[in-house]
């Protein structure tokens, strides 16, 4: 991870963490753009941010490839630009559309199914790392370009304003000022409107080169070309739209080619294709083992779920059958009982059968059940769990005959739980909690919830700009309408607890005007009594 942050063409190590400036800054120039009509109330709601963090940038290893390689993922939830990016996502949707995508890889085996192009040479083309390779500005101006061909200010605002973010990795904070990383609400759509570009771009020139069909799953592509064609001028051609993709390629070899999780395989003789399940080298069997701590549930859909995916993918019942086998060996490696696997395999395949003899009869719903349905999450507790369910649903049965209960099992948590893979968010940016401050004076205790950075309510209540030791500029210089305080406070009265360090609690309600100059109660209290707070050591009680 540190060597692919060193690269200073796509990310910077900054001083300063800047999210409360960049809030600021995003929420006046949303207000203004919705004053001015150009986002909507609704766009205006969803894109404004409150209670923002950094990203935190986390690694997960490549275990498919040599040596284990991190793909980055940024955990962007709660980040300034992250209502942004949902609502720009909306509005950019449609660029995203190419008559070359494929959905799935069952609708990539459909249109195997439905190609003329059997005789043609197979081969798949992969951008190198395509999120952290994206042209962001690149990008950018083109989707300006196709959206508002005389380009206003407020959208170069706005291309501005999403071209930037800021993450922290190793208690190290950067800016990442091209490309896109996972994780972040908008780099699934970037990262098909710049394929979806270069396509548009390029594809007349790739067909003259010998291009028959093209396929797309966001950066993987399936292509039929000419046998007589010349890959390197192919490749060139792919690898000159942008210096930051580059393209690798990979030829069919025995008449079969491996996408996305299907292997296609050529038979001359009968010209057609056959498709079955592709695993990669690294593949290791391991699924949920059968002792696991999990409901029966879980570990029944892990076998039926490769099932279904074999029957959707599987061409010829000779196939079928190898990969029923070999989900049989998956399944003993992981301790499942072969009874219990052969049964399962049974059933899924007597309901596939029946499926397709009644495909052409038209269906009817033969369901008088009218009963309201009710799903109800219970912790998986193993026999304890099933009696639950057993005695609710008599007792459902006897009380409430118009309800079907329906249970889920929720099982303990994941031991990934236990172990930190992003760095933690610091105390006083925390939002949405409940929190308290001590007077170091008299021990009075004041709790408070917020919505927003606890660094904003304290600076409100009175804690010096130096307490936390931020090293950035922070605007007050705004509407207090839209930046000082939350709607849920607007008009109410403000209710305040103090406690003593004895047993005695005291609670103070007071109404304040808040469109008027208002000190809050702990500001009053050290107006009063000239004591001092412990701002530095205030506590998050809960969040």
């Amino acid at each position: 991870m540190e060597e692919l942050l060193a690269d200073n063409t796509k990310f910077k190590l900054v001083d300063n963490d800047p999210t409360l400036t960049n809030e600021d800054q995003l929420i006046r120039l949303l207000s203004r753009l919705k004053k001015e009509n150009f986002i909507t109330e609704v766009e205006y709601k969803v894109a404004k941010p409150s209670g923002s963090r950094l990203a935190r940038l986390y690694g997960l290893p490549k275990l498919h490839e040599e040596n284990c390689p991190l793909r980055p993922v940024m955990s962007a939830i709660k980040t300034v630009n992250y209502g942004l990016g949902k609502m720009l996502t909306s509005r950019l949707s449609h660029l995203r559309q190419s008559q070359y995508v494929i959905k799935d890889s069952s609708d990539f085996v459909t249109k195997l199914k439905n190609t003329k192009n059997v005789d043609k040479l197979m081969i798949s083309f992969d951008v190198v790392s395509l999120f952290t390779n994206v042209p962001l500005t690149f990008t950018i101006d083109y989707i300006l370009n196709q959206l508002y061909p005389v380009c206003s200010t407020n959208c170069l605002q706005l291309s501005k304003t999403t071209s930037k973010t800021h993450f922290s990795f190793n208690d190290k904070i950067y800016v990442q000022h091209d490309g896109v990383a996972m994780g972040a609400p908008l780099a699934p759509i970037i990262a098909d409107i710049s394929m979806a570009y270069l396509e548009t771009t390029l594809m007349d020139e790739l067909i003259s080169l010998g291009v028959c069909e093209w396929h797309r799953y966001v950066d993987d592509t399936f292509v039929f070309i000419n046998p007589n064609a010349n890959v390197n001028d192919i490749l060139s051609v792919l690898n000159g739209f942008h210096p930051s993709m580059k393209f690798t390629h990979k030829v069919e070899k025995d008449n079969e080619l491996e996408f996305l999780e299907v292997k296609v395989i050529r038979i001359p003789e009968r010209h057609t294709f056959e498709t079955t399940i592709y695993r990669k080298p690294t593949f290791t069997g391991l699924m949920t083992n059968w002792n696991s701590y999990v409901p029966i549930e879980y570990k029944k859909s892990s076998i039926t779920s490769m099932m279904d995916r074999a029957l959707r993918i599987c061409s010829t019942y000779q196939l079928l059958s190898t990969e029923f086998n070999e989900i049989r060996k998956i399944a003993k490696l992981n301790d499942y009982p072969t009874s219990m696997v052969d049964t399962l395999i049974g059933i899924k395949f007597s309901k596939y059968r029946n499926k397709q003899q009644q495909s052409n009869e038209p269906t009817t719903n033969n369901s008088n059940d009218n009963r309201q349905i009710i799903y109800v999450e219970i912790p998986y507790v193993e026999k304890i769990t099933s009696e639950l369910k057993k005695r609710t649903q008599h007792l459902v049965s006897k009380l409430r005959t118009d309800l079907n209960i329906k249970f889920f099992s929720k099982p303990p948590s994941n031991t990934n739980t236990y172990f930190q893979t992003k760095d933690p968010i610091t105390k006083h940016m925390l939002s949405d909690v409940v929190y308290s401050v001590k007077c170091k004076d008299c021990g009075q205790l004041y709790i408070g919830k917020t919505e927003r950075q606890c660094i904003r309510r304290l600076h409100e209540h009175g804690a010096p700009k130096t307490t936390f030791n931020i090293q950035q500029h922070v605007n007050h210089e705004l509407d207090d309408s839209e930046l000082r305080r939350s709607a849920r406070l607007k008009n109410k009265a403000i209710t305040t607890t103090t406690k003593t360090t004895t047993t005695t609690t005291t609670t103070t309600t007071a109404t304040i005007d808040l469109d008027q100059e208002q000190t809050s109660s702990i500001k009053k209290h050290i107006i009063e009594t000239g004591h001092n707070m412990d701002w530095s050591n205030f506590n998050v009680v809960c969040q």
